[in-house]
């Protein structure tokens, strides 16, 4: 693994992830980058495992979000016609 590429990689999504409020992607970063600083190539490991769980997990919070949306909006127009 090149870990400064992925690093920088992980940057990116931290300042992503920070915009839309997800603190559970943003600790894992900071975990990667810390894993990284160490030299800690398990622990880079670990932690880019995690920022992928958590990453799948933000995602379906925002489909579920969406179809919600989708739904509300169906409704007021079903209600307005």
């Amino acid at each position: 693994m090149n870990i400064p590429a992925v690093e920088s990689y992980v940057q990116t999504i931290k300042g992503s992830s920070t915009t839309i409020g997800s603190q559970s992607i943003t600790l894992a970063c900071n975990e990667f980058c810390r894993a990284s600083e160490r030299n800690n190539i398990a622990g880079c490991h670990k932690a880019l495992l995690q920022l992928i769980r958590e990453f799948y997990h933000t995602k379906d919070v925002f489909k579920k979000i969406i179809e919600l949306e989708r739904k509300i909006i169906h409704l007021a127009t079903k209600t307005h016609a």
